[in-house]
């Protein structure tokens, strides 16, 4: 719910400040990672540099067509037509997956890259084995921005912020557990950092999968009903979105 006064500084702050946050908590994340890793080996910490900007590299394509999700789902929104916005989730959805399955194939290419790149062959064995941990799950990456989309278009950021605020919580724990062991949990190492951002992900999706799904049926959003494939609505996103994702590519690169 908006406060009163449309197109107000007052409304800008209300919808910008919780997704400054939300990107921050993201942020953050990255850092817990990076600072946990320090406590294994300063090969793990060269290590997971050069293997997570790789990897954010690959997937800003895309994350950079996924987030246009955002637009689609205000746009509609505004309109009145819930059964677009639905639709809009879903093809979103599908392009995650489709997004998460091409970054998974590109996993041999990617291993050139990391054996051709000068580094010690330890590092370079620390190296593949977090991007690839992060390559797999990929999909869960961008569909949690998807579904996302769902609130932070129709003005609900501060659902949004306290999703990820939860998240960034639960990855830093994972991190801990995962990365050191904890108990029948076995020592991972900088594969654990990467699993723990994975499954922080994983969880952001099953929040806001919950929250739409509790939200659809309060508000009316017909998700059954839009969850197969729309290519004129796939192709949209597509085309639209893709300048979106180079442009990231290009910041990221």
């Amino acid at each position: 719910m908006l406060p009163d006064g449309a197109g107000s500084l007052k409304e800008l702050l209300w919808v910008a400040i919780p997704l400054m946050i939300s990107s921050g908590s993201l942020s953050a994340m990255g850092i817990i990672d990076r600072l946990l890793i320090t406590g294994l080996s300063m090969d793990a910490l060269a290590a997971s540099m050069p293997a997570g900007m790789l990897h954010w590299t690959i997937m800003s394509i895309p994350f950079g067509i996924v987030t246009y999700v955002n637009t689609f789902v205000a746009q509609y929104e505004g309109a009145g037509r819930k059964e677009q916005v639905a639709a809009c989730i879903w093809q979103g959805l599908w392009l995650s997956l489709l997004g998460g399955l091409a970054i998974i194939l590109l996993i041999p290419l990617t291993r050139l890259v990391f054996q051709y790149n000068g580094h010690q062959p330890a590092v370079q064995k620390l190296e593949i084995g977090y991007y690839t941990v992060l390559a797999f799950g990929s999909a869960p990456m961008l569909a949690s921005n998807v579904l996302a989309a769902f609130f932070s278009g129709r003005g609900r950021t501060i659902t949004v912020m306290l999703v990820y605020l939860a998240a960034m919580v639960v990855n830093a724990i994972l991190d801990y557990v995962l990365i050191f062991g904890w108990g029948p949990i076995p020592q991972l190492g900088m594969s654990g950092a990467a699993l723990a951002t994975v499954l922080a992900n994983v969880a952001i999706c099953a929040i806001f999968a919950w929250l739409a799904r509790r939200e659809g049926r309060l508000f009316a959003y017909p998700f059954r009903q839009q969850l197969s494939w729309n290519p004129k609505l796939l192709w949209r996103m597509f085309q639209y979105g893709l300048p979106n994702g180079i442009q990231m590519m290009i910041d990221v690169g």
